[in-house]
């Protein structure tokens, strides 16, 4: 896992324990057990952190961590807990099975997923994808607001699945992904996967669009063809870099860049 840099030269940092196995009968090192820590840039004062790193604020007083499946954290510069916010609550995910909790405010049913979670550039808010299974595979890029728990779906990014063979059906308008937020906070990047194929395609595509904060100004931003996933932002906010394609874009498309 990459090291996430802090703008107070702290980095949190993933460990993995080596082990032996072995590749028939030769031995060969392996990753064991998994940890994160966090530490001063120069590796000092290293510490362990309670769960996975997802990311800083931008003036590195607040880090965002999953604890464990059902929680994310938030926690100061030092991983101390700030605040908690459930995923999952006991049997309100379940219609059939008494609620006996208050419903999480980030996936209570009818949602049945919640990830791809980004920490805003402010630390106010985290951008991420709530799921829809029984709602013909619906995704939908949802805002959840720390202060007040509440989380906003922004229906501009909502889509369908009519099937699960989309590469054989022209019904599937993708699978959200990875939100992102510009460095300004303005603006949020993110990847549509398992799209039906285009004319003249044999399998489903993948693109990069980006929109405003709010949802407003939705557009797609990779060429045809590009199988576009995983955008990460510049840091002054004036280009997109994504997997699946040799092409860097800025978030207007105005221009287009082949990478060679």
């Amino acid at each position: 896992m990459t090291p996430i840099a802090a703008p107070t030269r702290l980095v949190a940092y993933e460990y993995v324990e080596p082990s032996e196995c072995f590749d028939g009968e030769t031995p060969v090192l392996c990753g064991g057990p998994e940890a994160w820590w966090l530490a001063n840039a120069d590796g000092s004062d290293a510490r362990p952190l309670p769960a996975a790193a997802l990311g800083w604020s931008a003036d590195g007083s607040s880090l965002l961590l999953a604890a464990e499946w059902d929680d994310l954290m938030l926690t100061d510069a030092t991983g101390s807990e700030l605040e908690r916010f459930t995923i999952w609550t006991g049997g309100c995910k379940d219609p059939t099975s008494p609620c006996t909790e208050d419903p999480s405010p980030i996936c209570a049913f009818p949602c049945t997923s919640a990830d791809g979670f980004a920490l805003s550039p402010d630390g106010s808010r985290v951008a991420f994808v709530r799921g829809y299974a029984n709602d013909d595979n619906a995704t939908v890029v949802s805002i959840l607001d720390l202060a007040s728990g509440s989380v906003t779906e922004l229906a501009s990014t909502r889509t369908t699945n009519g099937s699960e063979r989309c590469w054989e059906s022209p019904s599937c308008e993708g699978t959200d992904d990875t939100p992102r937020w510009s460095p300004d906070g303005t603006r949020i990047a993110f990847a549509r996967q398992v799209i039906s194929p285009e004319p003249g395609d044999a399998w489903t595509g993948a693109d990069v669009l980006v929109m405003d904060a709010d949802g407003g100004n939705l557009r797609r931003v990779t060429p045809s063809g590009t199988n576009a996933i995983l955008p990460s932002w510049s840091p002054d906010g004036t280009r997109l870099v994504f997997t699946g394609s040799d092409y860097v874009v800025d978030p207007d498309r105005t221009s287009v860049e082949e990478i060679r």
